[in-house]
């Protein structure tokens, strides 16, 4: 693409849009991370004490190794939506290793085995994506104040972090609310994991057509 096509294409991006971008960009994220971080709560009580720390000790400790040596590079690689969309991918892979490994007794190697699996990528994942996830927020706040130059970078800043930070925290805790109200009402938990996983494979291809605001994108819908 030629620098001619890539202003072009930066020119026809309002202020309206990339708000807009944004928001849905914040909306997707917040569902995925929400649906497939809700395991952290309920693990010890579906997969037993053993099971559970040990997932959740491989999850810490490798989201530590991510963000120290994985995050960057990936996200240079890919650029940032890229790198959102594999984090993404990573945890749904997380939550349904999570939803089959309900299925087996609790203790069995088969479900430890299917949950230090899905740990790993969620650990992974987390690295990675939250990485992403301030390289695009940076972007957007400088493609935003190159179409807004009488608003401060600040400001812009402000106002996204307070849209971005009240969607995560509200659709986190809805999540968890949302397990422990469909396991209130009977609902088997193979089934509601199951159901999360398709709500976080659906927030991935959401995701799918946000702009693309790194430097190799081209402001487009990919």
């Amino acid at each position: 693409q030629s620098e001619g096509e890539s202003s072009e294409d930066t020119a026809e991006v309002t202020s309206a849009d990339l708000r807009d971008n944004f928001g849905q960009v914040a909306l997707w994220f917040a569902v995925n991370h929400g649906v497939v971080t809700t395991p952290l709560g309920v693990a010890s009580s579906l997969l037993g004490t053993e099971v559970a720390s040990a997932g959740n000790g491989t999850l810490f400790v490798l989201t530590l190794i991510s963000s120290l040596v994985l995050g960057a590079p990936v996200v240079d690689t890919l650029g940032s939506k890229q790198a959102m969309l594999f984090g993404m991918l990573l945890y749904c892979v997380y939550i349904g290793c999570f939803g089959a490994a309900v299925l087996f007794e609790q203790g069995a190697w088969q479900q430890l085995l299917l949950f230090l699996v899905g740990s790993g990528s969620g650990g992974v994942a987390a690295g990675v994506l939250w990485t992403a996830q301030g390289s695009y927020f940076a972007s957007t706040i400088k493609a935003l104040a190159d179409v807004e130059p009488e608003q401060s970078r600040e400001r812009i800043s402000a106002g996204l972090s307070g849209n971005f930070a009240s969607m995560y925290l509200g659709l986190e805790v809805a999540s968890k609310l949302g397990f422990s109200a469909l396991q209130a009402v009977g609902v088997g938990v193979q089934i509601i994991g199951f159901v999360y996983f398709l709500v976080g494979l659906a927030a991935l291809m959401l995701m799918t057509g946000v702009y693309d605001l790194s430097p190799q994108g081209t402001l487009m819908e990919q």
